[in-house]
């Protein structure tokens, strides 16, 4: 995973971990990036940046003091996130007709890594509990809550 920052008069505003730069597309409108200055305004950084972070002068950045860091990106792979549900659950939305479940199972197969702290993973999981396919609770020990 890389490190990208939106940084504007030395001060990094945002921070995006990502495989690909381009993936920042994905996580924001069209309008909002063009509105930042572009893809263009994200430049690498230093992992374990955070926002606020002022630049050293020499390709570094200095995180601000007393910051409450962001929270801990949970990725694991498509097996693992497959594996954390139950045999039966899994061929009961294997067998669902539901577009929503269908949808997000899509996804899930067209992903190489599987971010559970990314919002749709979160949606897609509570949306399996909330239509009966996994049992009450269960999204929250699927997602490691």
């Amino acid at each position: 995973m890389n490190t990208y920052a939106r940084i504007v008069d030395s001060e990094v505003l945002d921070v995006q971990i990502v495989s690909e730069k381009y993936e920042i597309n994905q996580r924001y409108p069209a309008s909002q990036i063009d509105a930042w200055g572009g893809l263009e305004s994200f430049v690498s950084v230093p992992s374990g940046t955070l926002a606020g972070a002022k630049s050293d002068g020499q390709g570094g950045y200095n995180n601000p003091i007393n910051t409450t860091p962001e929270p801990f990106t949970k990725i694991i792979s498509v097996l693992e996130y497959k594996r954390r549900l139950t045999a039966l659950e899994r061929i009961t939305i294997r067998a669902s007709i539901d577009p929503v479940v269908i949808d997000f199972m899509d996804l899930l197969n067209s992903a190489e890594q599987i971010d559970l702290n990314d919002a749709d993973t979160i949606a897609g999981t509570n949306y399996l509990e909330s239509s009966g396919l996994i049992n009450e609770g269960r999204a929250n020990e699927v997602l490691g809550v």
